[in-house]
């Protein structure tokens, strides 16, 4: 594994990541909550530009580029702030920051729970580069790690000392304690064994996968359209997203949306697979998710292909995964070098 392979989430911009900035943004777009990010005429760019001189926040020239089109990731990841459609939202976890509540290290035990890579949070990256080492080391130990010579380019350097100051501010200003390691490790997994999923097209306690891939769109779609007229019966206009949108479906009701994920499998649907895109919207808190499981469905074939019926619907309300509910199933194994 490459450092710039689970580094990558700066986008070049690792001076947005320093404290004193990282928080003075924040203030600035909870000031301007819900504003257009798009609008010229904001005045938060304005505020930007006498707050933190330091850095571009327009690019001027062909037209008006705001710099959060590109560069959200420092407050998107650490699930202050939401970036949807051209307007800005702190969500309930940013104000909580911003109250004094929680720290910018919590933000950034945040960040390691939801930025995967082939699956994997960040953090559990780190853990693998170290090797297996029993207990896990702490943020700090790894940070330390990170302080020894490395045979990388200057970027790629550059961003593994910005990955290693977020640890140690992670391990110094949390205002629950460093406990990210252990969490993340898959239980009976090495870093060069991932966790076996269960067999294909088997129904079992999770949701597993056919190898057909006509029966998987069969479930997929009995899933989906059950859980539209759920959500129509009791008064939401309901719009199919999952083409668009890391979510499946969008529900309105007057001034109210709501967010929901969907999944349907033949087992019986005690645990199912959720990608990081579906986790981190769950997460993001500007409008609620629910979770809808359509389990036990059966799967007929005739002349005319796939038909599903029965099964059973379960719905969590406000969905919002915790860390330990969270099981990496997978890694990605990079070759060593040929001599």
């Amino acid at each position: 594994m490459q450092l710039d392979d689970w580094t990558r989430f700066d986008s070049g911009r690792e001076g947005f990541w320093e404290k004193e900035t990282w928080l003075a943004v924040l203030e600035l777009l909870a000031e301007n909550d819900r504003s257009n990010y798009y609008d010229s005429g904001n005045p938060l760019f304005g505020r930007l530009k006498e707050r933190v001189p330091s850095q571009a926040f327009v690019k001027q020239g062909s037209g008006f580029r705001p710099v959060f089109r590109d560069y959200q990731q420092p407050w998107r990841y650490t699930g202050v702030a939401v970036f949807e459609r051209g307007i800005v939202g702190v969500t309930p976890f940013g104000h909580s920051v911003l109250e004094g509540k929680a720290t910018f290290g919590d933000a950034v035990l945040r960040l390691f729970a939801s930025v995967f890579v082939g699956g994997v949070p960040v953090y559990w990256h780190a853990l693998v580069e170290l090797g297996p080492i029993s207990p896990p080391p702490s943020p700090r130990e790894i940070a330390e790690f990170f302080q020894q010579d490395q045979p990388v380019t200057s970027l790629m350097l550059r961003r593994a000392r910005l990955f290693q100051k977020l640890l140690v501010a992670a391990s110094s200003d949390t205002s629950r304690g460093v406990s990210a390691g252990p969490q993340f490790q898959p239980s009976g997994a090495s870093a060069t064994k991932p966790t076996a999923l269960s067999s294909p097209g088997k129904p079992t306690g999770g949701q597993g996968r056919s190898p057909d891939a006509k029966r998987n769109k069969c479930v997929e779609l009995y899933a989906m359209d059950w859980a539209s007229r759920y959500y129509k019966g009791r008064g939401y206009e309901v719009e199919d997203t999952s083409a668009t949108m890391p979510f499946d479906l969008l529900c309105k009701k007057g001034p109210a949306k709501l967010r929901v994920e969907v999944k349907g499998t033949a087992g019986s649907g005690e645990s199912v697979l959720v990608t990081r895109n579906e986790v981190m919207s769950a997460r993001d808190n500007l409008h609620r998710t629910d979770l809808i499981v359509v389990s036990e469905i059966e799967v007929v074939s005739d002349n005319q292909g796939y038909k599903a019926h029965g099964g059973d619907l379960d719905r969590i309300e406000g969905w919002d995964p915790s860390d330990s509910q969270l099981e990496p199933l997978s890694y990605r194994y990079t070759l060593p070098t040929r001599s």
